[in-house]
């Protein structure tokens, strides 16, 4: 007895899990499904944001720019110090900003350049590639930065960041922390 109960109650989860299956495959080739949209600004799977986004000017300075703890305090996402990255880009009209940080993994390129206004957005002009390290490391955004001055030869190039952990002793000649919760006035 105990043995049809046990059988039946695995036919009912096996029904159960066909009917999932069915249901998932029904929705994933559904033709009413968008494809490579660009929904609010979540990163299609198709776009890729790391890279630069458009010629590279022969006299620049590229500011690979992170934003949590930065241009705002972490988790705030107000963009309350992002005037002071304004004035910073009046006083330097060959300083170009790269994103290097970690909302480039998830913002499209409009999106990205939609947080900063209308006459500065033509001066964001890419973002870091993500790469991992092996367990241990650090400096792994010293690394993205890294590589993306090679692969574009940029000649001159400054980060603002935050957490020094993720710089390497040797790469912290052009690095600059921010240490209080979003970019200091002294700017």
């Amino acid at each position: 007895m105990r043995l049809l109960e046990n059988e039946n109650v695995l036919r009912k989860r096996l029904t159960m899990l066909q009917s999932i299956y069915k249901f998932l495959f029904n929705l994933c080739s559904s033709p009413q499904l968008p494809k490579n949209k660009d929904v609010d600004g979540i990163l299609s799977h198709e776009e890729i944001t790391a890279g630069l986004w458009g010629p590279l000017p022969s006299i620049h300075v590229v500011l690979f720019l992170d934003f949590d703890g930065v241009v705002h305090k972490c988790q705030n996402e107000s963009f309350e110090r992002m005037h002071l990255i304004e004035r910073l880009l009046d006083a330097s009209p060959s300083m170009f900003i790269v994103i290097s940080s970690s909302w480039r993994e998830c913002g499209s390129i409009t999106y990205l350049k939609s947080l900063f206004r209308s006459p500065y957005r033509d001066r964001v002009i890419g973002a870091t590639p993500s790469l991992y390290l092996p367990s241990g490391s650090i400096g792994v955004r010293a690394a993205e930065c890294e590589d993306f001055v090679t692969r574009h030869k940029v000649k001159a190039f400054i980060c603002l960041d935050d957490d020094a952990t993720l710089f390497l002793q040797s790469t912290r000649t052009c690095f600059v922390q921010i240490i209080t919760p979003g970019l200091m006035k002294r700017i």
